[in-house]
């Protein structure tokens, strides 16, 4: 008697739709709420019951439109491109017919298949001149174009954004990534005249210290370091990825100073912010290190490439770090420290940096170990046959072979030499030493 009173009360309250046949208007209308709500799994059950139920309807194409854009935001991006063109070949008539290559853009950006994401992206700007969507079509070619390194019609493209949207969601963030690429240019003066039609209190906030820092490091590339100097102080709270370049700014003008009790204060206060980031903390040091190696105070650097290279058991630091450290070896004349360095870095890799290969071959030259020096030089020939500096590893394995007199093998590595081309660097060295 219970159960039969259950069954009756379950009955009650099922939804009215699972016992009367709704209408093709009604079951459109409904998965047209759920997808305008944003309820994706919702509109693309109620599109595929209402293709089952209603397979000649007029209203097939636009329910085939709005699955693809369902299934593109449910993250089935394959599952949404071949949707998408399916639509292009069968179901032409729908409303939305226009905006396919605009979807299909972004589907292939996100596949990293640039080139044809900006040939859709195209053809969907020929076909829709007003839409919301124009600008993220524009924003979407604009990185297609940086993938393949073409940074001039990305600008370009950045700049119609900038210049037609002002009010777009997207104009902070292409503001930021416009700065960038003119600064990989160094079109200084170019992001100085943006950052003033579009100052600061203009941009989103989350873009705010990234386009700051932008704006310090065009004041940087024209030597205004007085200005820079300003805003780097301003971003030392940053996040890591900001701040640490603005340490290393601060601590470059402080080393060109001579300020020694500042670049102190920074040490410390990096050290600081840092501590609870190892990577940026490593990273910082390097930087460090390479900037006062270039600034001749190898004590300093030394301290700091130290520091890594004293983590070496835990963790392999940069092969960069490690070449400054072992050439700050080589200026104080202690070949042996430097031999000991890269020898054990390239025993702690699995798989050895060619400048570290090719710098201990040039210690165990210098040390005039000709047959240590052959055998690094040998190496780098045979492992990185596609090296831009082959003919320089060549033309030296042949003469530590001569040095060594080895006078066979010295050669045969000169002949393998001279045989390449006589445009060659190293080509007239090579004839001689043959």
């Amino acid at each position: 008697m219970y159960m039969k009173r259950f069954v009756i009360l379950l009955i009650l309250f099922l939804p009215v739709y699972l016992f009367a046949d709704i209408s093709e208007s009604e079951l459109f209308s409904r998965a047209e709420r759920e997808y305008t709500h944003g309820n994706y799994t919702l509109a693309l059950e109620d599109y595929n019951q209402f293709e089952k139920e209603y397979p000649l309807s007029d209203l097939i194409p636009d329910v085939q439109y709005r699955k693809a854009v369902s299934l593109f935001r449910l993250g089935k991006l394959n599952d949404s491109l071949t949707l998408f063109r399916e639509i292009e070949k069968r179901y032409r008539y729908t409303r939305y017919f226009n905006y396919v290559p605009f979807w299909e853009g972004i589907i292939l950006y996100n596949s990293k298949n640039y080139t044809e994401s900006i040939s859709s992206i195209e053809a969907f700007l020929s076909r829709v001149k007003n839409s919301g969507l124009r600008s993220q079509a524009y924003l979407y070619e604009a990185l297609s174009f940086v993938s393949i390194g073409d940074n001039i019609k990305a600008s370009s493209r950045l700049a119609e954004l900038i210049d037609q949207y002002p009010d777009d969601s997207n104009r902070s963030y292409a503001l930021v990534l416009l700065s960038s690429l003119l600064l990989r240019n160094k079109e200084y003066k170019k992001v100085l005249e943006y950052h003033k039609k579009f100052p600061s209190e203009k941009i989103e906030k989350k873009w705010k210290a990234q386009y700051a820092l932008y704006k310090a490091e065009a004041l940087w590339g024209m030597s205004e370091f007085s200005k820079a100097k300003d805003i780097y102080t301003d971003l030392l709270d940053s996040k890591p990825e900001i701040s640490s370049v603005a340490f290393r700014r601060l601590f470059a003008l402080a080393q060109r100073d001579k300020n020694f009790s500042v670049m102190e204060n920074l040490t410390q206060k990096a050290e600081e912010k840092f501590a609870g980031s190892p990577e940026a903390l490593k990273d910082l040091w390097l930087r460090f290190g390479i900037e006062s190696f270039k600034r001749n105070n190898f004590d300093l650097a030394e301290h700091f490439l130290k520091r890594l290279w004293n983590m070496r058991n835990r963790e392999l630091p940069e092969a960069a770090g490690v070449l400054y450290l072992a050439e700050i070896s080589i200026k104080k004349k202690n070949l042996k420290s430097a031999e000991n360095i890269l020898s054990e870095y390239i025993k702690l890799t699995e798989q050895a940096e060619p400048a570290v290969i090719m710098r201990l071959g040039d210690v165990y030259l210098m040390e005039r170990d000709y047959a240590n020096a052959a055998r690094y030089y040998l190496e780098f020939t045979e492992n990185f046959p596609d090296s831009s500096r082959l003919s320089e590893a060549q033309y030296l394995l042949s003469y530590a072979y001569y040095s060594e007199n080895k006078l066979i093998q010295g050669l045969n590595a000169a002949e393998k030499l001279i045989s390449k081309n006589r445009i060659d660097k190293y080509y007239k060295d090579a004839v001689k030493l043959k």
